[in-house]
């Protein structure tokens, strides 16, 4: 279901899917067509602690950017 961080990890058709029913989920559940190689490869390239570590960084810089504009205006 698209709630909370599966956006976030879940690419739709390569790393799992996003379902929005329960009755979706249970259909894509007859038919999993994800290969686990490109699965691990997705999880490297997007989930690895270098990757984690660089978005948080760019993260707290806009959010500290951010306050600061507000104090400037």
């Amino acid at each position: 279901m698209p709630g909370g961080s599966v956006p976030e990890v879940v690419r739709d058709g390569i790393s799992g899917y996003v379902c929005k029913s329960v009755r979706q989920m249970a259909n894509r559940a007859l038919d999993l067509n994800i290969s686990p190689f490109v699965v691990r490869g997705y999880v490297e390239e997007n989930c690895s602690i270098e990757k984690m570590v660089e978005r948080y960084v760019a993260l707290y810089r806009n959010a500290v950017h951010d306050s600061n504009a507000d104090r400037v205006a």
